[in-house]
């Protein structure tokens, strides 16, 4: 069996608006996960739910991203690194708008474990892209610059969660998360080069089952 290609790195504009958009993919995971917090006494009135009930809000988000991000990196050798990261994409904008028109608890916790599956893999997909978009020698650089844009994902979240809150219904902050969808959708499609697939590379099933079975009675 010969080795995959691998692609040269890009140069200029290209290589920055590939970093962008690795940046991209984390800075939303961090965000949709932060600033919901903000939310949550908003939706528990509005929903008229428990306190117990209510925080399955963030569970369902935290165990499907748990469960997808597992598999995030057989998804992309299966498929193809650039289709992979645009359905993810795809499906965390969908699932954020259903998140803010959602008129009952349920179909706010299933709409919540459906953002969480596809956000998951935006972090380690998005950093594997900043990596590509420099050279072996200076992608410790890369790494970098990814974990710093990345990081203010979970800083902008709580703070724009709460802004958004006062000002406006809640449902608002799913809309913006929505929007930062859209913009890391666009700037993915013209930036994100085709990559080599594997398409016969296997998937570790007994691993994958353990860990959700492990989440699932841990939850």
């Amino acid at each position: 069996m010969t080795a995959a290609p691998t692609l040269s790195p890009p140069t200029g504009v290209r290589r920055w608006m590939m970093l962008a958009t690795g940046i991209a993919g984390g800075l939303i995971f961090g965000f949709a996960l932060g600033a919901i917090g903000m939310a949550l006494p908003h939706m528990q009135g509005a929903f008229s739910a428990a306190p117990d009930q209510i925080a399955w809000v963030v569970t369902s988000f935290i165990v499907a991203a748990t469960l997808t991000m597992a598999v995030a990196g057989w998804f992309s050798t299966r498929f193809g690194r650039r289709r992979v990261f645009l359905i993810c994409i795809a499906g965390f904008t969908v699932s954020s708008v259903f998140c803010g028109v959602a008129g009952d608890l349920m179909t706010e916790v299933v709409a919540r474990a459906f953002q969480g599956l596809f956000a998951a893999p935006l972090v380690p997909l998005g950093q594997a892209i900043a990596i590509d978009a420099f050279p072996r020698g200076r992608q410790g650089f890369a790494t970098s610059l990814w974990s710093l844009g990345a990081l203010w994902g979970s800083f902008l979240g709580p703070f724009a969660g709460g802004y958004l809150v006062e000002l406006y219904e809640w449902p608002s902050v799913f809309y913006v998360i929505a929007a930062s969808g859209v913009a890391s959708g666009v700037l993915s499609w013209f930036s994100l080069p085709e990559t080599p697939r594997e398409a016969e590379r296997p998937l570790d099933w007994i691993g994958f089952g353990a860990l959700t079975v492990f989440v699932g009675a841990l939850t």
